[in-house]
């Protein structure tokens, strides 16, 4: 069973324009596609698409239009389950994809000290009864307003006691509040970018801090999966073995390793 928690899901819109964008102009539209989002959504859906089950867990009143999206997919072995919350997910306003391409985020729809719990309930609900140390949850995206920082922290520990398999795919603030809680809340995997992961465990030799998150980062038996933008995703356990493995289709002109990753100290 893999159970997948987006925090933050989204109503992705995006629009063609049949030509140039026109400033200052009316300007036609060729198409508009509305698509559900936020990274927990689309792991659920690229596993459906691949043939495995998947549930995607979602913060979303009954009524959202969300909920419909995801129910249009018609994908099987796609489950979506929603906690009921006051207000709707943020919508990803349309982004003109021509040669050009922008994309806007809105910040979301908040959620209460309520809500957070009832997440909280539900995802270990749909867990609980999967405790067979094959299953996985997979905690990924963004965090809403109202959400506690160290919310990622916080569902580590909650759901490590049920056996589970548990990956985080998260930047920014809720990653650093992630570093700041090793290895006591290490999850299984991570999948930081570069950029992320320079924030995760520093991003060089030097200073007593960055040591301090590496020595971290090293302390347990788990792994992080690092994306570049050239394409490339090497497997590396940084608490395992010293040097990373690079897979041996690397994408044409991708750029070496950081000497964190390649030379830990």
């Amino acid at each position: 069973m893999i159970v997948t928690l987006t925090p933050n899901p989204s109503l992705d819109r995006t629009v063609t324009l049949p030509g140039p964008l026109l400033r200052g102009a009316v300007n036609r539209l060729g198409s508009v596609t509305v698509e559900p989002g936020g990274k927990g959504v689309n792991v659920a859906r690229v596993l459906a698409s691949s043939g495995q089950e998947a549930t995607a867990l979602v913060p979303a009143a009954s009524d959202d239009p969300l909920l419909r999206a995801i129910d249009s997919l018609g994908l099987t072995g796609l489950a979506c389950r929603a906690v009921p919350v006051a207000e709707r997910p943020e919508s990803t306003p349309p982004s003109p994809s021509l040669t050009e391409r922008r994309q806007l985020n809105e910040s979301g729809a908040g959620l209460s000290e309520a809500e957070v719990a009832a997440v909280e309930a539900a995802l270990s609900e749909e867990l609980r009864s999967a405790s067979d140390g094959r299953s996985w949850a997979v905690l990924s995206g963004s965090l809403p307003p109202g959400a506690p920082v160290d919310w990622y922290v916080r569902l580590v520990g909650l759901l490590r006691p049920l056996g589970v398999r548990i990956a985080v795919d998260t930047s920014d603030a809720p990653l650093a509040a992630l570093a700041a809680g090793l290895p006591d809340c290490a999850p299984d995997l991570i999948k930081p970018n570069g950029q992320e992961l320079a924030q995760l465990a520093g991003p060089g030799r030097d200073g007593l801090g960055g040591r301090r998150r590496r020595r971290r980062l090293r302390s347990g038996d788990r792994g992080a999966r690092v994306s570049w933008n050239s394409g490339s995703a090497p497997f590396w356990r940084p608490w395992g073995p010293r040097e990373p493995f690079w897979p041996p289709a690397k994408a044409p002109g991708a750029p070496p390793p950081p000497r964190f990753l390649s030379s830990p100290p």
